[in-house]
């Protein structure tokens, strides 16, 4: 009997201290992807491409070192410039991720301005890990 009140108790704490932590049960996998997606995109966009390698999926990780990683994105990002603009232009639910059917994933693509070109398509995958945490797996432009 005493164990059904703690459970009673912890989930009615819950339903109150939820709304004021300002956490969301109603959150999205394209919402959260894209919230993990820009505050990692504010890692290269400062150049801090060791540090943006540290933050991604494990199963990218697994594949390319962090010196393949920074010499990648040294070659891709860095010949831009400074990012002018960047907005969202489509996120899309992968339910089961390709090549990955026990996981989930979101594909985002955002329109950018660079000092250096004007039109850039952001392609950037996340992929929603088996520890539950939201993270990006994959970066290109064109």
């Amino acid at each position: 009997m005493k164990k059904q009140h703690v459970i009673i108790a912890i989930a009615s704490m819950l339903i109150f201290v939820t709304p004021i932590l300002g956490i969301q049960s109603d959150a999205t996998p394209e919402k959260t992807a894209q919230e993990v997606a820009e505050s990692w995109l504010k890692l290269i966009d400062s150049q801090k491409y060791e540090k943006s390698w540290e933050e991604l999926s494990p199963n990218t990780k697994e594949k390319m070192s962090m010196e393949q990683w920074r010499l990648a994105l040294t070659g891709m990002h860095k010949p831009l410039g400074k990012l002018k603009e960047r907005k969202l232009e489509t996120a899309a639910h992968l339910k089961p991720l390709p090549g990955y059917t026990d996981q989930e994933g979101v594909i985002l693509r955002y329109k950018s301005k660079y000092a250096n070109r004007e039109s850039v398509i952001e392609s950037i995958g996340t992929m929603h890990d088996k520890d539950g945490t939201w993270r990006v797996a994959a970066y290109l432009t064109n």
